[in-house]
């Protein structure tokens, strides 16, 4: 009898850890899959994807507005967590609204309270990133603009807001400049048609480095070569991620960028990479690669990778399917996706290459989707691999996939990219390094996804907010 207890009770722990690591995966922007958790667990869960910043905004939106729906206990989380969202990320409500249906009581308080306690630069920065979007949130809730309950709005940011849901990007420009809104952080891409011959020169020396050689044949166009070659030797030398221009040089010529500036910029990854070179000294890398069906973008990412990597330390490439085989670079190019996946025949792989040598980061490149044995968590019970990945921290770079990584119990860092972009090595890059770096500081496995969210405080709405009169004193000043 107590072992059919305790059976039942472990079934049901394991189907309340995979619900919550498949709703995680969601949030972050995987594939929906319907699962069947308590409303405080799926609370937690939004609590803990928007702490750490690694979330698809529609996605939590749009269960942020379902809970709104739900008992008290729902309500007060849902309300909670539009407090702890950016107010950009608000503007996707309108898409979602008819989920919320006969809650928008407690859905308007919330975002008026957001509103009014948002500093104004913020409040400038999302209307200049979406300002149709907006002006919508304003109509769709039927906000407030200057008078609440009959009595003046004197709330300094929420009046701010208003007179924004009345304007334009044109006017907005206008009345503070290109150069005030790329201070706040607006990105210079939605700008760029506010950027004329007469205030290129200005523009350029606020843009961020980055910014400024992004948008390289613009001011070329504008400035002239003289003046853009002028700036851009001042931009490239205080750029403080050079290699995300790493595969895009062809591209800047190509566009018509001076080939100087071209050789400027390739000359400074070259100098970061040698500073990167001396502070992690990299001296074997293995590069394990998903090769089962649909993983194009494995390939594609690791056949970019390696020449960078090459430069950095030695390195192997392991592929794997639902077996697992070591391949020399130049055959990378003849790989074609096909067959189920085995990541543990990968790691396995890796292991058997590497034992004997010390190994500096394993980079496994994977959407994670395991469906053939040997699994992850199989090859980790073997006390020889497990030691081996003790020592040797795993980069893991998630190709097209939001999953959580399962089954590994040593030190890793994660990235997540849905295709391949060029600028993404940089990323990746700096995802090994940080395996490298939590090697050096993580004595214990992490705790499973599922047992950080039950550990994320759950979002309560304050009880000074539920009192009568609460939200016409923030508004009116007035009780």
């Amino acid at each position: 009898m107590l072992i059919n207890l305790l059976l039942v009770l472990l079934c049901v722990k394991t189907e309340l850890t995979l619900g919550i690591e498949a709703y995680v995966s969601y949030l972050m922007g995987g594939h929906y899959v319907e699962v069947d958790l308590p409303s405080p667990v799926k609370a937690r869960a939004l609590a803990y994807v928007i702490e750490g910043g690694r979330y698809h905004r529609s996605c939590v939106v749009k269960e942020i507005l379902l809970m709104f729906k739900g008992d008290r206990l729902a309500r007060s989380a849902a309300w909670q967590l539009i407090q702890e969202l950016p107010v950009s990320h608000l503007l996707y409500i309108p898409d979602h609204l008819n989920l919320a249906k006969k809650c928008t009581r407690s859905l308007r308080h919330a975002v008026v309270v957001k509103l009014a306690n948002t500093p104004k630069d913020e409040l400038l920065r999302a209307f200049a990133l979406e300002p149709e979007a907006f002006r919508r949130l304003f109509k769709v809730l039927r906000l407030p603009k200057t008078v609440f309950h009959g009595k003046k709005i004197v709330n300094e940011n929420y009046l701010f807001a208003a007179s924004l849901s009345e304007s334009s990007l044109k006017k907005v420009v206008e009345e503070y400049g290109v150069e005030y809104l790329l201070k706040i952080s607006v990105p210079l891409h939605t700008l760029v048609n506010f950027i004329t011959a007469e205030n290129a020169k200005t523009v350029a020396e606020h843009a961020s480095p980055q910014s400024f050689l992004e948008h390289a044949r613009l001011f070329l166009n504008l400035l002239g070569e003289e003046k853009f070659n002028r700036i851009a030797v001042s931009k490239i030398h205080a750029l403080k991620d050079p290699l995300k221009f790493i595969g895009v040089l062809e591209h800047l010529i190509k566009t018509g960028v001076p080939e100087e500036v071209v050789d400027l910029i390739d000359k400074r990854i070259r100098e970061y990479l040698e500073e990167l070179k001396a502070k992690y000294r990299l001296s074997y890398v293995i590069i394990v690669v998903d090769v089962s069906g649909s993983m194009e973008a494995a390939l594609e990412t690791t056949s970019k990778l390696y020449p960078i990597l090459s430069k950095f330390s030695d390195v192997d490439i392991v592929v794997f399917n639902d077996t697992a085989w070591k391949i020399s670079p130049s055959e990378l190019e003849y790989m074609k996706p096909d067959g189920m996946t085995s990541i543990g025949a990968g790691l396995l792989k890796a292991y058997e290459v590497g034992k004997g040598r010390e190994v500096s980061a394993v980079v496994l490149i994977t959407d994670f989707d395991e469906n053939t044995p040997p699994f992850v968590k199989e090859v980790f019970s073997d006390p020889k691999v497990r030691e081996f990945f003790e020592k040797t921290p795993i980069a893991v770079v998630l190709v097209g996939s939001y999953v959580e990584p399962r089954d590994i119990p040593t030190p890793y860092a994660t990235l997540r990219i849905r295709d391949f972009h060029p600028r993404l090595v940089s990323s990746i890059l700096v995802t090994i390094f940080k395996a490298v770096e939590s090697a050096k500081t993580t004595k214990f496995a992490r705790k499973p996804v599922s047992s950080e969210v039950m550990n994320t405080p759950l979002p309560q709405r304050p009880e000074e907010t539920l009192k009568p009169g609460y939200l016409e004193k923030v508004l009116t000043n007035e009780a």
